[in-house]
């Protein structure tokens, strides 16, 4: 009798690891279509915001033009800010477990020497998992918050990393601000 329970059981629970597993390869096909769709619908939405704030920028612009050159300047770098602070906020937003992974990925990039993981109080619980799933001994994560947006910083004794999103999001606008200013406003480098 005992042996036929312990045959129903393990038959149970085969049946019920294949019905998990199914779930969760149906659940990774959802968020990929959905993961797509919401891409497809990011870009159109993005390329009609470049179209009109295209347009706005020309006009201001041609309007503007010689008699209050200042203030235009000073209207682009708030759009600028506007793009990379939406940029960010993309980052932070990204569908599913998107953040999550991204996190993780900086994670993986420190160096195998002992540090302490600063990070923002939204951000702690998230960075306790991932330090315990990467079982990396030489991380721990610091009972101060550090003061960014996301991401992390990692302080050593001899060197320190910022894989911060506010340091993330200012090397991309130093490396892009002119490329997206072309697109935004129709301007090209002299």
């Amino acid at each position: 009798m005992k042996t036929l329970e312990q045959a129903v059981e393990a038959k149970a629970r085969a049946e019920a690891d294949a019905a998990l597993a199914e779930a969760r390869r149906e659940a990774q096909a959802y968020w990929e279509r959905e993961s797509e769709r919401l891409r497809r619908e990011h870009e159109r939405r993005r390329e009609a915001a470049r179209t009109v704030f295209q347009a706005a920028v020309e006009q201001e612009t041609n309007t503007l033009e010689g008699r209050n050159r200042q203030a235009v300047l000073t209207r682009k770098n708030e759009i600028l800010d506007q793009v990379f602070q939406a940029a960010m906020q993309g980052v932070l937003n990204l569908p599913g477990d998107g953040y999550r992974a991204w996190l993780r990925t900086q994670l993986t990039r420190l160096p195998d020497e002992p540090l302490e993981i600063l990070t923002n109080p939204r951000d702690r619980d998230a960075t306790a998992d991932l330090l315990r799933e990467l079982r990396r001994p030489n991380l721990r994560l610091s009972g101060r918050s550090a003061f960014v947006k996301g991401g992390f910083l990692a302080v050593g004794a001899s060197r320190d990393f910022d894989y911060s999103l506010d340091a993330l999001m200012s090397v991309q606008r130093e490396a892009l601000t002119e490329r997206v200013a072309a697109l935004l406003f129709g301007e090209e480098k002299t």
